[in-house]
């Protein structure tokens, strides 16, 4: 059982600007669930559909960091795509909220990149 990827088998493309040293990628999509109470009982289930969000970290000295701020200042409507071995995820409709450094000391920060999207597309191979 394989338990780590080679970092040749994944790519991570924001708006078509392919992050070749990024840390870790996050997309939720999910549904926020809770029961519905009566009195004496549980009567069902109350389902909500949640924003879908996505997170992407890479170091500031990311040669992607510029482009992708230009899409943050210009608020364009993008793609972002994770593509491993045996998972592909799309992020359609996205939209940089948020671009934060941690914080600066004698090791290069991590960069966080935030954003909503309108349809998170997973692809289990």
């Amino acid at each position: 059982m394989v338990n780590k990827w080679k970092a040749s088998e994944i790519s991570v493309s924001v708006g078509g600007v392919e992050v070749v040293d990024f840390l870790g990628f996050e997309a939720d999509d999910g549904k926020e669930i809770t029961h519905i109470e009566a009195v004496d009982r549980i009567a069902g289930y109350n389902i909500k559909l949640q924003k879908p969000t996505w997170s992407l970290k890479c170091r500031v000295t990311s040669e992607a960091l510029n482009k992708i701020e230009e899409m943050y200042t210009n608020e364009e409507l993008i793609t972002v795509t994770v593509k491993t071995p045996n998972l592909t995820i799309n992020c359609y409709d996205a939209i940089i909220k948020s671009i934060k450094p941690s914080e600066i000391n004698d090791e290069a920060p991590e960069v966080t990149i935030e954003g909503l999207c309108m349809k998170i597309e997973r692809k289990w191979e």
